[in-house]
């Protein structure tokens, strides 16, 4: 059930936000320690509190089965997974960060050069916003080679001929 004293505001299925569409069959489930259940995925929505000063965005997904789940996962390529408690960084073909997992991003500096930053997913717009661009990774190592390849390239603009 949702927390009448917070702010959901629905955002499209097929939105930016989100690599998952309106109808796309998922697993499902809140917490890591419990199994993953197949759905159908209606929509991502956002809860927003403020405690004080500090305003907290959580993302919950919802199935059409009218629930909300904190945990999301396309269901192709991971058919097996189904009524098991399987964790996510098992997988490492198809990793998407799970609450609390942490995670690395390429982020710029004040000189202009781009470096490995490291977060903790918390299923925020920002994280899902990275995830969307293709600005996650699992291994800092990951991220660092991305960065690197992104200095290069910005340092091939500049370069003159």
């Amino acid at each position: 059930m949702m927390n009448p004293h917070v702010t959901y505001n629905s955002t499209p299925a097929a939105s930016d936000h989100s690599p998952l569409c309106l109808f796309d069959r998922v697993l499902v489930r809140n917490r890591s320690d419990q199994p993953w259940m197949p759905r159908i995925f209606a929509g991502l929505y956002t809860e927003t509190s403020v405690n004080g000063r500090e305003v907290c965005e959580v993302c919950h997904f919802q199935a059409t089965d009218g629930n909300y789940y904190l945990q999301c996962l396309p269901y192709e390529g991971r058919e097996d997974w189904v009524f098991t408690c399987r964790n996510t960084q098992q997988d490492n073909t198809n990793w998407m960060p799970q609450r609390g997992d942490k995670y690395y991003a390429v982020c710029w500096s004040g000189r202009y050069e781009a470096h490995p930053l490291c977060y903790v997913w918390e299923n925020y717009e920002s994280d899902l916003g990275k995830l969307s661009m293709g600005n996650c990774f699992r291994y800092e190592s990951e991220a660092q080679k991305a960065a690197d390849e992104l200095n290069d390239f910005i340092k091939q603009l500049f370069t003159k001929p």
